[in-house]
């Protein structure tokens, strides 16, 4: 028995070219608007209600920087958003396309309860790391564009 799984729906295999529609429409819009201090950016809640930075703080901001080729200054807003979470992003799309090109889909042998554990350590002790008053640290925290 294969483990690959060949889609018959043609309806699915065109829904699977959204994700990169959507990737690609937001990439325009944040290369075009500057995510400063008046832009339409949502304000994240918890750095605004506790002063403590989210592990997604400055990720917007490092998409800014990264689609503008100034990859330290990225990884200085977020270094999680560009070696993590960016190219696992950039992965599904690509498994999307795949899927919308082909109708071949390859299912993942993944134990979902394990993933969850890994992905909410991960960003919890992001989130610890770059809220210590350690000078050490500091490179973690984002800093607004000039």
């Amino acid at each position: 028995m294969s483990a690959t799984a060949v889609s018959p729906f043609k309806p699915l295999r065109l829904a699977a070219w959204i994700p990169l529609a959507v990737f690609i429409a937001s990439a325009v819009f944040v290369y075009n608007v500057p995510p400063t201090s008046h832009s339409p950016y949502p304000k994240c809640v918890l750095y605004e209600t506790t002063g403590l930075f989210c592990p997604t703080c400055g990720s917007t901001r490092a998409a800014y920087e990264l689609l503008h080729f100034h990859l330290l200054n990225a990884l200085h807003q977020n270094a999680l958003f560009v070696l993590l979470l960016l190219p696992a992003v950039i992965w599904l799309l690509v498994r999307c396309v795949k899927f919308g090109a082909t109708g071949v889909w390859v299912p993942l042998n993944l134990n979902p309860s394990r993933v969850l554990v890994i992905v909410l350590s991960v960003l919890i002790g992001f989130a610890v790391l770059r809220n210590l008053p350690i000078s050490a640290f500091e490179f973690l925290r984002p800093v607004a564009l000039k």
